[in-house]
């Protein structure tokens, strides 16, 4: 035990993180796993048995744990980079080794047992009151350690259990558990003063007499979560956020991410073949019973974050470093909850089979038994818990509230460098992938927006990324979500009518001044992407083009700038050049033609603007609608 206070005791000292730095790890994998795994072993312990006083931890004890968390971050990490994965097959996934059986071979009398015998055959009469008096004194010290060995006895019940409890479970479901229970420790990650009571079956209850409810019929712990807002009325029993207990959520979520982070360091050929059974184990309802509040406490967090504050007071309230970076990793690890798809049951199972289809032979040879038929039709099914949840979001106000919350965040994000502002706000990409993971899961999320929000909210921020990102070659998979995105819109009714607003030039982008409606900003940035990327003849031009061809009909007017503009991307898919060098090229030729038919034919009046522009290069069309001069070989 002192050995490993000097990690995480009180006493431990500042320079251990310099000692524990990632290639010491390394080279600790690759000489000595047996001792990382050691390490990892005990902070797992370590954190089991803080973890299960809840109410009585001391403030050295919460100490302790965030301790704990960050050396299992920085152990996980290095295992996660083991290029051939033999660590976590040797230690994550494999049952300890059970204990020897048999009887205890008996102890050797020891010199004062043999010492004691012979003085008991001869006592001299004359000392027989000493005797009785050392014989007094004895019973006094066989008293006392009697009541030590009670206490040894408890320890060792105790211990027992803990054993049964390993021998049953391997060690990264142990530390999902225990990371489970970790996000709902009073005045660690809760500001709550209710206290936490875990019952039989593992499931903590909060007593609370202020609170009636303590869970939904959706399971939700809603007296544990951290914040409320899709609950209700966010402002009932709504705390100011705390600074300390921001960091400590933010360090579990760090260990979080690390634990399903095990794809980033495998080649892309390795991830159809390579599975991520900590991120299955994660998401199954078996292996993770707290899911259901931890999803709602992180989504809570993001819908609650303010930026930029309204005033002053709710910046030096809500506003800090530590909200700035807990919103940031809330996305990121609720993201990849969502993100991770269905895994086989069998699979799941064959990695972690049950203790009692072990022999004590396959255990010395380091053989995993594959699990029998009835083993598999007993498996628990291993959806993806936090997407069920996700999907189940279908009440219209809770839908608003998230996609406000996403247009806030995204708006923020082009004005980073606000009054208030400490730290930039930089989750742009984690927004708009949640976006699409709610337009694909969800079926209720467009349905609604579309019904009874603004659309122009989210097309402003799109419309922003797509021009900033587009010479910039690293952000390209955000530039095809914001084209996604708009694909998926384009193809409702009420968003194209929106695009009829006018546009009061607030966007803050590099665009000539024109006079004009949303349609004309949406078509103005369509051809500066096109034109202006790195690689502008690609596939993106395809979603682009049908993006405006699906809002071409309802678009009551044009601007010249926008008109000039459609001719000009007309004038470029035509040439020869790119017309004849690829067999899907003159598909995009088809798809201006589309565009200039529908705002003729649906929109006449309100485009003079482009029958003047059509009628001025009329000779672009001449020219394609002329048979090509094919030449003999």
């Amino acid at each position: 035990t002192e050995f490993w206070n000097k990690f995480w005791g009180p006493e431990a000292r500042a320079d251990v993180w310099l000692i524990l730095d990632p290639q010491f790890l390394r080279a600790l994998l690759s000489t000595r796993p047996e001792n990382l795994c050691s390490l990892t072993v005990m902070a797992t312990r370590h954190l089991e048995t803080l973890a299960a006083k809840l109410n009585d931890l001391t403030p050295d004890e919460r100490r302790e744990i965030v301790a704990c968390v960050r050396i299992l971050t920085r152990c996980l990490q290095a295992v996660n980079e083991d290029p051939d994965g033999t660590f976590a097959e040797a230690y994550l996934w494999r049952l300890p080794p059970p204990p020897p059986k048999g009887p205890r071979p008996p102890m050797p009398p020891s010199e004062d047992g043999e010492a004691k015998a012979a003085t008991e055959e001869k006592v001299d009469p004359k000392d027989e009151g000493k005797v009785e008096a050392k014989s007094e004194e004895t019973e006094k010290a066989k008293g006392s350690v009697e009541t030590k060995v009670e206490q040894v006895e408890d320890k060792k019940a105790d211990s027992k259990e803990d054993a049964k409890v390993e021998e049953t479970k391997v060690l990264a479901e142990r530390i999902i558990m225990v990371l489970g229970k970790l996000f709902f420790i009073p005045q660690l990650t809760l500001q709550s003063q209710s206290e936490i009571v875990v019952e039989e079956d593992g499931e903590m209850v909060v007593e609370d007499e202020s609170s009636n409810q303590t869970m939904d019929s959706n399971g939700i712990m809603t007296n544990i979560l951290w914040e409320k807002n899709l609950e209700g009325n966010m402002e009932e029993s709504q705390v100011a956020p705390n600074a300390m207990i921001d960091a400590d959520r933010v360090v579990l979520l760090e260990c979080m991410l690390v634990l399903l982070s095990k794809p980033l360091f495998g080649t892309p050929s390795s991830l159809e073949t390579d599975k991520n059974y900590l991120a299955a184990l994660m998401t199954s309802a078996k292996g993770n019973p707290y899911a259901p509040t931890i999803l709602f406490s992180m989504l809570n967090v993001i819908l609650n974050f303010q930026f930029p504050p309204a005033t002053l007071y709710t910046y030096l309230t809500t506003y800090t470093g530590q909200r700035v970076e807990l919103v940031d990793k809330c996305l990121q690890v609720l993201l990849i909850l969502l993100d991770h798809g269905r895994i086989e049951a069998a699979e799941l199972k064959s990695r972690h089979p049950p203790r009692a289809r072990r022999t004590n032979s396959e255990v010395n040879a380091g053989v995993m038994e594959a699990p029998t038929k009835e083993e598999l039709e007993d498996t628990e099914n291993t959806e993806n818990i936090y997407l069920s949840f996700f999907k189940e979001l279908r009440h219209p106000t809770q839908i608003k509230k998230l996609y406000s919350c996403i247009c806030h965040l995204l708006t923020a994000c082009q004005n980073p460098k606000s009054f208030f502002s400490s730290e930039p706000l930089e989750c742009y990409s984690e927004c708009f992938v949640l976006l699409w993971k709610a337009l694909e899961e969800n079926d209720k999320f467009l349905e609604t927006i579309v019904s009874s929000c603004d659309l122009l909210e989210l097309l402003r921020p799109l419309l922003y990324f797509m021009f900033e990102c587009r010479h910039d070659t690293s952000k390209l998979g955000l530039l095809y979500s914001c084209v996604f995105i708009l694909l998926r819109l384009s193809g409702e009714r009420q968003f194209c009518v929106s695009l009829n607003k006018k546009y009061d030039n607030s966007l803050g982008i590099a665009l000539p001044s024109f006079q004009g409606t949303h349609g004309d900003l949406l078509i103005l940035v369509c051809h500066k992407v096109v034109v202006s990327s790195a690689d502008h003849l690609n596939s993106m031009l395809n979603g682009v083009l049908t993006v405006i061809s699906n809002c071409s009909p309802y678009l009551t007017s044009l601007s010249l700038l926008s008109s000039v503009k459609l001719l000009n991307l007309f004038d470029l898919v035509t040439k020869k050049k790119f017309l004849y060098s690829a067999p899907n090229n003159p598909a995009y030729a088809s798809l201006l033609l589309d565009i200039f038919n529908n705002l003729i034919q649906y929109q006449y009046a309100g485009c003079p603007h482009l029958i003047y522009a059509i009628v001025r290069r009329s000779r672009i069309f001449y020219t394609l609608a002329r048979p090509p001069i094919l030449y003999d070989e």
